[in-house]
């Protein structure tokens, strides 16, 4: 009886403990915490659906792995299910009915719509005479599934890469300022290392500026940018005027925070200073834009008289050198969620902008708003798939061109948390977008022998964009009905080796527009490595195919890119590169019609075969 009580006794304990890091949104150092008690009572639901939650919230690290994984702690916390849910009490056995909300959730961000809208509306049934509010959310949730398979239907062809290891950590990283020229990046990271060293309850370093040059094709290793900006609080990029000289961030004071802007002469930033009172409430500011003329900046605001949540204003300059009134941008912009992320385009009419409303497919997605003849702002029109995701997409900035632009995002094979994208908007611009991002992610960035380019404050001239945000996909389907963007569709199966020819034919998928090696993709890639190694004589053709969505031109580049990532792959790992003939087809040798999305996906392959 003794040793039972002292059981009890640890098991609250350790089930308290980790329901305080739960409340203090540290969900990594909860979920060891819960599965120590899960391993001891596999039957307990409750804890079953703690663990789904922390893993779900994990994406800081491990996305996708541990939202798939998800699914299976949500599915055993159905099996006992109550309305009287004890929240926070160690003796509660039973999961909540949130856990069908947190499923469909789970699902929806891994891109897996059909099962998505099949829990939420299970979970609706549930609530729908006893929590009118939370219907409404269940609802929003339906419409943003409804969002997502026509946008993901209807792919764009633009392309998307990561800006690399040498700029991206294994912790957020967002908030991109880019220079007019695009050779000088500013932007905000929660990486180890900050100024002060201070740690979140969520387990986050504080908010520091980081500032990198290209230099050629490479982007120098980030320095924090200035101990006259970074303090042992947060702070966060926001904007760059045009000239390059005046740089706007955000400062966290107390519960909320505000704009702040420091001036640069030469090398050296001046002490922010914080806007006026017109910009800057007694409630939360978080994210400006300035117009190329300085004269306008738009910002985000969650003061009383908005549409709800985050709402963006503008701010016009008046003729005594201070910022006016500041005047919501109404309906075309602002909804009752939140809208975030402001970026004006250097045309000063195109408004670009995250929000959990208007057409979102999920999370936070990126829109563009057009001002109109009268002075109002048009209709928000949502950038599209793969752009945007069931996950947070946030913080877009656009060149003057429109053929390069920046943002942050969570997706898979990223390096942790939000890493910085760039985005190919212009065809004739695909080819140096290949070769660039071979040369973010490699190891020398910098030549042998020499140092790295200087990272001085100076940013060069002009550019835009602030803040925080997470998340983002993938999963196989529950029912085999969904077309998933970044896996295989349900009936897509792998084709097999003949016992007798360890490997006479292989096929590995790729994602929409994709060049990189997914997550199943690696782990056959590992076992075509390990029968290469082990039949030292063998070689193989590597040939990479796409879609027919773009040109031919792109579809080529497109698939020579995912040829070489196989490629790649292999070399790295001992194989030697003469073993290896790498081919691109584009899109000349499908293996299904281009007729319909899951055919589509079965053409956006590597096929892996012996030649002798």
């Amino acid at each position: 009886a003794g040793a039972q009580t002292t059981d009890q006794v640890d098991f609250k304990k350790t089930f308290q403990d980790a329901e305080d890091l739960i409340g203090g949104g540290n969900y990594e150092a909860a979920l060891p915490l819960f599965m120590k008690l899960y391993n001891k009572d596999t039957t307990n639901a409750n804890l079953a659906f703690k663990i789904g939650v922390c893993l779900f919230n994990s994406y800081s690290f491990n996305f996708p792995i541990d939202q798939e994984k998800s699914l299976t702690y949500f599915s055993k916390a159905l099996n006992n299910t109550t309305h009287d849910y004890k929240t926070g009490h160690y003796k509660e056995r039973k999961a909540p009915v949130d856990a069908y909300f947190y499923l469909a959730e789970a699902f929806h961000f891994l891109h897996s719509i059909d099962s998505a809208e099949y829990y939420f509306s299970m979970f609706r049934e549930m609530i729908m005479k006893t929590d009118p509010e939370l219907v409404a959310e269940v609802d929003h949730r339906l419409e943003q599934c409804t969002n997502a398979r026509e946008l993901m239907a209807n792919p764009l062809p633009v392309f998307i890469t990561n800006l690399g290891a040498r700029i991206n950590s294994a912790y957020n990283d967002y908030a991109p300022v880019i220079s007019a020229d695009e050779t000088t990046l500013i932007f905000t990271s929660t990486r180890q290392g900050s100024t002060g060293e201070h740690i979140t309850a969520e387990g986050q370093y504080y908010e520091d500026i980081y500032i990198s040059h290209r230099v050629g094709r490479a982007w120098s290793t980030p320095a924090t940018i200035s101990d006259m900006i970074n303090t042992d609080n947060h702070e966060a990029s926001i904007s760059l005027s045009p000239d390059g000289n005046t740089l706007f961030i955000y400062k966290a004071e107390g519960e909320d925070g505000n704009i702040f802007q420091s001036k640069r002469y030469g090398e050296a930033w001046t002490t922010p200073e914080r806007l006026s009172a017109n910009i800057n409430s007694f409630d939360y500011e978080s994210h400006a834009s300035l117009t190329e003329d300085g004269q306008s900046l738009y910002f985000t605001s969650d003061r009383p008289g908005g549409h709800g949540g985050l709402d963006i204003y503008v701010s016009r300059m008046q003729p005594d050198g201070f910022w006016g009134k500041a005047e919501n941008l109404g309906p075309g912009v602002n909804t009752e969620f939140d809208d975030d992320s402001p970026f004006i385009h250097p045309d000063g009419k195109t408004l670009y902008f995250s929000s959990k409303g208007h057409k979102s497919m999920g999370g936070m997605d990126i829109f563009k708003s057009v001002i109109q003849n009268d002075g109002t702002w048009g209709g928000a029109e949502n950038l599209g798939y793969p752009i945007n995701t069931a996950a947070d997409n946030i913080y877009y900035v656009i060149n003057r061109k429109n053929t390069h632009a920046y943002f942050a995002s969570v997706r898979e094979n990223g390096y942790g948390g939000l890493d910085l994208y760039r985005i190919v908007i212009s065809e004739d611009e695909v080819d140096a977008e290949f070769t660039e991002e071979e040369i973010a992610d490699g190891e020398n960035l910098v030549e042998p022998g020499t140092s790295d380019p200087d990272n001085s404050g100076n940013p060069g001239t002009n550019a835009n964009n602030t803040s925080n945000k997470p998340k983002t996909d993938k999963i196989e389907p529950k029912d085999g009905k969904d077309t998933m963007a970044n896996n295989l569709p349900a009936d897509v199966k792998p084709e097999k080796s003949e016992p007798e020819a360890p490997l006479s034919w292989e096929v590995l998928y790729f994602e929409y527009n994709i060049g990189r090696l997914n997550v199943q993709s690696v782990e056959k890639v590992k076992h075509i490595r390990e029968i290469l190694t082990s039949h030292p004589d063998m070689k193989v053709e590597i040939s990479g195919h796409t879609d027919n969505v773009g040109s031919d031109g792109y579809n080529m580049t497109l698939s020579k890119t995912r040829a070489q990532a196989v490629a790649d792959y292999f070399v790295r790992n001992g194989v030697d590169i003469k073993r290896l003939v790498v081919i691109g087809l584009g899109e000349s040798k499908p293996a299904k019609p281009n007729d319909t999305p899951e055919n589509r996906a079965k053409n956006r392959r590597v096929e892996v075969k012996v030649i002798n």
